[in-house]
């Protein structure tokens, strides 16, 4: 009878394991997405002549503030609007920050802005290409917190951003 209930035990014990992992890769992945789509929906709002890797440069880097054994999450790169009522309630903070959960996971952004302009029919400063790359690492802590390449999962996301001050109709 033991040896059923151990039988028994161990597929359900197995099952029940790979499946919080996978869930857990899963949340990762679309924390991933999150982050990813942030920048792109910056991009999307920017002016298009403001729209350089320079200006940008704030969503680019290691999305975890480490001070030797403490890990906390980054502030996020906004200004924060300025309102009397909320003041007046004591609804504004100084600062927003990233939830902890990012924190753990090391997730490292890049950004890239590059001038489309080698396809015959696009005029030059006409398209914008986007891209957003999102590192992260979910076995353990990256050896070089600012390389990259140090994490174990990766996820790219790009746009194309239209001048629509060179359309003519």
């Amino acid at each position: 009878a033991v040896a059923i209930v151990a039988g028994a035990a161990f597929p359900i014990y197995y099952l029940t394991n790979s499946s919080r992992k996978e869930t857990t890769r899963a949340i990762n992945y679309l924390r991933a997405v999150e982050l990813a789509n942030e920048v792109l929906e910056w991009a999307s709002v920017s002016k298009y002549e403001e729209l350089t890797e320079a200006n940008m440069a704030a969503f680019t880097g290691l999305m975890t503030n480490v001070a030797g054994d403490s890990i906390s999450s980054i502030v996020l790169p906004t200004t924060i609007p300025s309102n009397d009522i909320w003041k007046n309630d004591n609804l504004l903070v100084d600062s927003l920050f990233y939830s902890e959960q990012y924190a753990y996971l090391y997730f490292y952004r890049d950004v890239k802005v590059e001038e489309v302009a080698d396809v015959d029919y696009i005029k030059p400063n006409m398209v914008k290409k986007v891209s957003v790359t999102v590192s992260w690492s979910e076995a353990n802590r990256p050896q070089n917190l600012n390389n990259p390449s140090d994490r174990n999962r990766k996820l790219s996301l790009s746009v194309l951003i239209l001048n629509d001050k060179t359309l003519t109709f």
